[in-house]
Formats: C-alpha cells, structure tokens, sequence
C-alpha cells in the first residue's frame, strides 16, 4: 500500500506541481542529500529506517517526510542524483572525440571516485542498495544505468560502402582475417579494448592489403 500512496503522490505532483521550497527548506534538503549518502554507505541495514534517519540528521520525522514521502523515496533520490552526475561527467565529452571512450572511462572514475581511489559514498550507496528500490523508482536508475553503459560502449564500425565492401571480400578470399572480432558486449568492453591492443599490427597489415586492392 506504501508503494501505491507513493505513486499516488508523484502523479499529484504531476498534476499539479507543490509549492515551491522555502529558503530554509531547500538549505535543509540540501543537507541532508550531502549527508545521506554517508549514512546509507556505512550504517547496518537493520537501522536504516525512515525515523532512525530523521533522528541523526537531527531534523523531525514530519520535516524528513514533508521533503521524502518514505525511506525509498530519500533512497531513490541519493541513487538517481549520483546516476544523474556520472552520466553528465561521461557525456560532457563528445562521442566524436579522439580516444572518447577511454576519457569517458576516465570522467566516469573520476565521478564516482574520491581523490583517494576510494568509492564515493552516493556510489557505495548505488550498489549495495539499488537492488532494494521498488520497481516505481527502480525504473529511473534503471534508465540511467543503461545510459551511463551506452555512452561508455565503443562506437559501433560504420558499414562500408559496397566497393569498399567487395574489395574487403576479395582480401578475405585471399588472405583470411587472422582474427575474430571481439565481443561488442558492454559488460565486456576491457577485453574488446585489449584485443584491438593486442593485435594491432595484425589490423594495420590487413588494412594495408585492402588498400591496395584495385578498384
């Protein structure tokens, strides 16, 4: 019933937006968005409840739930913020850009990381406890994630012309591609990384015989 009152309250929102925030309560959801993410990380999930949470952000049960209708709504709220700012960190490169996978790897790092190499709190939070979010704000995480691996993915080869085509298959005839095309699988982008690495006086060998086929 939680869940449906939950939804129930984002389609009144929707309907008809709620007043905006006042000063002070912008500066309190603001706090507790940079302290929550800490708790959450470090906290035993036995006492991760809706007034434990009030109790050590030292705000009321009645504030915490004026700004977050539930525990899985301040929860939804940390995950998709943190999801939201790694997207941005990878896609502020351009896809076109020379090496844009490796720096979008690099961004993606940087923005889930401390200067330290450890994990961030929001993003220790986003895999121990995405799993938990019901399917009604599961489903924006869901989203981001799958944009997040999107723009991490290696571009897809453009498809030759049909000259280019046929000049490839004659090469091919003759002097077979000692290699297989790596996995395209975004979960397996390290080994499609380095097996281009790995082979690549192979590749510029069998592009030098493609070229040098005559039209």
């Amino acid at each position: 019933m939680q869940t449906n009152l939950r939804i129930l309250r984002a389609r009144a929102d929707a309907i008809c937006a709620p007043p905006e925030r006042t000063k002070r309560q912008q500066q309190t959801y603001d706090r507790i968005l940079a302290v929550a993410p800490t708790l959450l990380a470090e906290a035993s999930p036995d006492i991760l409840t809706f007034a434990n949470l009030a109790r050590v952000l030292s705000v009321s049960i009645g504030t915490l739930r004026n700004l977050f209708f539930d525990f899985d709504d301040l929860l939804g709220v940390v995950i998709t913020t943190h999801l939201e700012t790694l997207l941005e960190a990878v896609t502020a490169i351009p896809a076109a850009t020379q090496g844009a996978r490796r720096h979008r790897r690099a961004a993606y790092l940087q923005a889930a990381q401390s200067p330290a190499g450890a994990w961030l709190p929001a993003h220790t939070t986003m895999r121990r406890l995405r799993h938990t979010l019901p399917p009604d704000l599961a489903e924006r995480a869901q989203t981001l994630r799958r944009r997040i691996a999107t723009a991490l993915r290696p571009a897809a080869p453009s498809r030759p012309c049909a000259e280019t085509a046929a000049r490839i298959a004659r090469v091919n005839a003759r002097h077979p591609l000692p290699l297989r095309p790596p996995s395209t699988d975004p979960m397996d982008t390290d080994a499609f990384e380095r097996a281009y690495l790995a082979s690549g006086r192979a590749l510029v060998s069998y592009a030098a015989r493609v070229l040098a086929q005559p039209p």
